[in-house]
């Protein structure tokens, strides 16, 4: 079985971003910073010797635009965007801050993992089940599409961090992991 290498970019940052808004599916641009930053995750690609054979990103435009920014730095001029790789969606809870997003969700604590893994905090917002669900069933058409290969994928901070957390799980008691850290590169990668 072939394997295809998906390296996962979390978009720069957005205009909702700075604002520390809830961004969820909404469409906001990247800001200048934002642009800096998918500059700079460019060149470090390239410092890195890591070659793209093809892009793909999220439907949004402040991934895609990272995604577009980051694959020119290696000639690469087609972006395939795909919805599948977008935001969790927030519903109705787009647009207000993140403190106040903070407040609607002080009563999480008492919830198990399951059951946050479950909860939507308004009728219109996906689960973090759904979005992490819709997200990898993305990753995998993006594999078999590009099959062998690998490639650049612009994303976003909550499907990425649930992607994430599906691959580690909970640490139980003494339960351990196993963390390369490049201290002369500031990078970690979990093994």
């Amino acid at each position: 079985m072939t394997s295809t290498i998906l390296y996962v970019v979390r978009h720069g940052e957005s205009i909702w971003n700075f604002e520390q808004r809830v961004q969820g599916h909404t469409n906001k641009p990247l800001t200048k910073l934002g642009i800096q930053q998918a500059e700079a995750a460019a060149e470090d690609f390239v410092a890195r010797n890591i070659k793209f054979d093809c892009a793909v990103s999220s439907d949004l435009d402040r991934a895609y635009e990272t995604a577009k920014i980051i694959a020119k730095r290696q000639g690469i001029e087609k972006v395939t965007q795909f919805s599948s790789l977008r935001e969790k969606n927030y519903g109705s809870n787009e647009g207000i801050t993140l403190e106040e997003y903070r407040k609607k969700t002080t009563a999480d604590i008492s919830l198990t993992d399951e059951e946050r893994w479950k909860v939507k905090r308004v009728d219109d917002e996906e689960s973090n089940e759904e979005a992490y669900n819709r997200f990898r069933k993305g990753l995998f058409e993006v594999a078999a599409i590009h099959s062998g290969k690998t490639v650049l994928v612009g994303a976003h901070g909550r499907v990425i961090m649930l992607l994430t957390l599906s691959q580690l799980g909970s640490c139980s008691n003494c339960g351990y992991i196993v963390v390369d850290v490049q201290p002369n590169t500031n990078t970690m990668k979990i093994l």
